[in-house]
């Protein structure tokens, strides 16, 4: 993967999006929402509420509707080897413990244990559950692990995160650009173009072959396609498109955050040292692509490359989309959340090409219900902006990821 040169962060009711790009070429996009009820990164003060011998692992209770999860690989200190977990925790005691994955129903949060940070740093007394420290939200842990000497320009729309990218970037301050147009750090780029075709499940190859990426509860499956290429035979044919698609399936695993088990099922390759080199190349890409240890098992009996990465939180598929209720699930479509803040932006965006209009958001029942009750907050701050209160209404026939701005007809503020 190239060096990050570019990144861009903007801000809107209920959500910070940032992207991050390199030669122009999207490598890394991360969205947070602050309503989510995130949790990577925090250390906890957590009771202990159930030991399960069968499991060698015991429940946490963290705070959350689920407890958490925590294995006897993670309980021990360092180094101590593994030991049963009865010999580490009791039942009703309390322990300091870190989410290194987020909750995915029905499974809980995933804790290891952490060290104490003392209790200089907090009261006394404190009665478990209670969080002692908050981790960092993805969007600042992706700066400080991307943005380098090679970034050239970094726009924010928001004077807190310009802020604390000065502090943070000190190298990189003269670089940095605030925007105080809502919405505009993406303006000037293809940004919004590339961000529309992101979850696509195929993506094209430079060679005119393609990748189909296929999301599922238990794995994640890509299938590697030739499309009209041609080479020099068969097995040149194979070898090209496979060494692009090696470097894509990185670069899409760094995109969408796709963790677990992965399998891909590459061009069938006779050669030996043809397999070698697309497993090469895929382990180089990887590595580059700066998004933790992955490993890389080889090739299976049937042909197939298995990969396994720690998963620590949802997709940006889980993220954004939910399955589509109309094709039985062999499809996505967005989510209401994704849609409702989506709307709230263009309501903020039309005001400033027509600023005092009494504006009405028409969309689907769920997505209204979505901004009346999930990002309520998110609307609040919108009409904070616009110094107005927005009418939300149903409209009947639009379908969920759509929705419509419209100017209320005899209202003028």
């Amino acid at each position: 993967m190239m060096a990050v040169d570019e990144i861009r962060i903007a801000v809107s009711p209920g959500e910070i999006r940032a992207v991050f790009l390199a030669g122009g070429r999207l490598v890394r996009y991360v969205v947070d929402r602050p309503g989510d009820a995130r949790r990577l990164g925090d250390v906890v003060l957590g009771r202990v509420k159930r030991l399960v011998r069968g499991l060698d692992a015991a429940f946490v209770d963290i705070g959350e509707r689920q407890d958490g999860f925590l294995a006897t690989a993670d309980a021990g200190p360092p180094g101590a080897g593994r030991r049963p977990i009865g010999r580490l925790l009791r039942e009703g005691e309390a322990v300091v413990v870190e989410v290194i994955r987020e909750a995915m129903p029905p499974k809980g949060a995933k804790l290891r244990v952490a060290a104490d940070p003392g209790e200089a740093t907090r009261p006394l007394g404190l009665r478990p559950p209670v969080p002692l420290v908050r981790g960092p939200d993805p969007v600042r842990r992706a700066v400080e692990m991307l943005a380098t000497e090679a970034c050239r320009l970094i726009v924010v729309d928001a004077p807190g995160i310009a802020a604390w990218l000065r502090n943070a970037l000190p190298d990189l301050a003269e670089r940095i650009q605030l925007t105080t147009i809502p919405g505009a750090a993406f303006n000037g780029s293809d940004v919004d173009e590339q961000l529309e075709r992101l979850l696509r499940p195929s993506v094209p190859l430079p060679s005119g072959g393609g990748v189909t990426i296929v999301e599922t509860p238990a794995l994640v499956a890509i299938d590697v396609d030739s499309g009209a290429t041609e080479r020099d035979g068969a097995s040149a044919t194979a070898l090209a498109v496979n060494l692009e698609a090696a470097e894509e399936v990185a670069r899409q695993m760094a995109l969408r955050g796709l963790a677990g088990q992965v399998v891909v099922d590459f061009m069938p390759m006779r050669r030996r040292d043809h397999r070698a080199a697309v497993l090469a190349r895929l382990r180089t890409a990887l590595t580059e692509a700066g998004i933790g240890e992955v490993e890389v098992a080889g090739y299976t009996r049937l042909g197939l490359v298995e990969m396994r990465r720690r998963r620590t939180g949802p997709t940006l598929t889980e993220t954004l989309q939910r399955r589509c209720a109309l094709c039985e699930g062999s499809g996505r479509v967005d989510s209401p959340v994704t849609v409702a803040l989506a709307a709230l932006r263009a309501a903020l965006a039309a005001d400033q090409v027509s600023p005092g209009r009494p504006l009405a958001i028409e969309a689907a029942a769920e997505v209204v219900a979505a901004l009346d009750r999930d990002v309520a907050d998110a609307r609040a701050e919108a009409e904070t902006r616009l110094g107005r209160p927005l009418l939300v209404r149903p409209a009947a026939g639009v379908p969920t990821p759509g929705f419509t701005i419209t100017e209320v007809i005899g209202q003028r503020t």
